[in-house]
């Protein structure tokens, strides 16, 4: 398997690099509001616009890749078929993290969801758009920030600090990327939450990488992870007021 480390690439990997990766993303995310703004309803807006965000991180980073000679095996992208169990894991990391905050949440009180997204995902409506919504957040999702965050990312920091470190400073970036869609209503309660809990599902993750160089089992803890919650908000949206 790929080794996660620098010092290996022919053609290293950049700061850029990463930014490009991200704002394509959000260039995607862009692209496709606009495509949609005019005919469609509210959800298959939102559901297009996670699915183009998404399309937007894999093509900048597929950009990347092509530009180092480089290839998404290079950066840890491997799945073995019994990597599949882990999505257990993921599903009993979502429950054990929300179930260690309960207790901040109700000393600082917490009301409420805390991002705009949690609030959206209730609202959708009919069997298309949730079918979409579920393969964006609990299959698409998983693959493309464990590609980032845990192939791509790691292996710049890596020029200037040992493995342990890299890892660890990607879990904070990812947590703090993910602040993006959080509500101005109760946003320092709502930081205080997300941020903590997020880098603790980080590190965890890229301790799986770690451990075992390469990305597999990583991805479907996230997808695990990713599907408890999408499946409550829109199942049981109670859970999250």
């Amino acid at each position: 398997m790929p080794a996660i480390s620098p010092s290996q690439d022919r053609h290293p990997f950049t700061v850029s690099d990463f930014a490009l990766t991200v704002l394509s993303g959000f260039v995607g995310l862009f692209v496709v509001a606009l495509l949609f703004a005019q005919d469609a309803d509210p959800s298959t807006l939102l559901v297009a616009s996670l699915l183009g965000q998404y399309a937007g991180h894999l093509l900048g980073l597929w950009a990347v890749l092509r530009r180092r000679q480089s290839s998404f095996g290079a950066i840890g992208f491997h799945v073995e078929p019994s990597d599949g169990v882990y999505l257990i894991g993921g599903v009993i990391l979502q429950i054990a993290v929300a179930a260690a905050f309960i207790p901040i949440a109700q000393w600082i009180g917490a009301e409420g969801s805390t991002q705009a997204l949690t609030e959206q995902i209730p609202a959708i409506r009919g069997m298309m758009p949730r079918v979409g919504l579920i393969l964006a957040v609990a299959l698409i999702a998983p693959v493309t920030e464990e590609l980032m965050f845990r192939g791509l990312l790691p292996r710049i920091l890596g020029r200037w600090m040992g493995q342990v470190s890299s890892f660890a400073v990607a879990a904070f970036v990812f947590a703090v990327f993910h602040l993006l869609g959080v509500t101005g209503e109760n946003f320092i309660q709502s930081i205080t939450l997300l941020l903590p809990q997020l880098f603790i599902v980080g590190l965890i993750l890229g301790w799986q990488v770690m451990r075992r160089r390469r990305l597999g089992v990583a991805i479907f803890i996230h997808a695990g992870f990713n599907l408890v919650a999408v499946a409550a908000l829109l199942f049981a949206p109670e859970t999250f007021s």
